[in-house]
């Protein structure tokens, strides 16, 4: 009987957590796929940035910081009613706080790493460092690399029709 009451709640929490990386997924492809860049290595150590819309990311953030709160991982409903509306007033509103600290290691650890990585002008470097210190990196927008695939893609579609 103990052991099948354990493996039901193992069971819901597996299916809450597909649910969470379902929604994550969904929020996070307003972003540019970095996948899609040539050298992963080369732009985790500072070799430029995807430029993305600063407010999109703010928004983002809020969804991120929402989706936290509503399955507690952050606190509970009084917290997120004080929370959210000062991140969406806030232009600078930096990813590096205590909230990293609680999403660390749950669901939301991979999704609150890449923000982590995009400065408050929405410049998304290759990681946490070059976010706080955009200086030290090649300051190289890599959205072109972007345009030039998609443009590839959709002449190599055509070349299909």
């Amino acid at each position: 009987m103990y052991e099948d009451e354990i493996e039901n709640i193992v069971s819901k929490y597996d299916e809450l957590v597909i649910e969470i990386e379902t929604k994550l997924d969904k929020i996070m492809s307003k972003l540019l796929d970095k996948k899609s860049l040539p050298s992963s290595a080369d732009f985790s150590n500072g070799k430029g940035y995807i430029q993305h819309n600063a407010d999109v990311v703010n928004e983002i953030t809020a969804e991120v910081m929402k989706l936290a709160f509503d399955n507690n991982y952050l606190g509970y409903e009084e917290n997120y009613r004080k929370t959210i509306p000062f991140i969406k007033t806030q232009k600078n509103f930096r990813q590096h706080s205590i909230v990293g600290r609680y999403l660390d290691g749950t669901v939301f650890n991979s999704t609150w790493s890449r923000l982590m990585c995009i400065d408050s002008k929405g410049r998304e470097f290759g990681q946490p460092f070059y976010a706080l210190n955009p200086e030290k990196s090649t300051m190289e927008p890599l959205n072109k690399l972007f345009r030039e695939q998609t443009i590839d893609k959709i002449l190599k579609d055509e070349k299909t029709i």
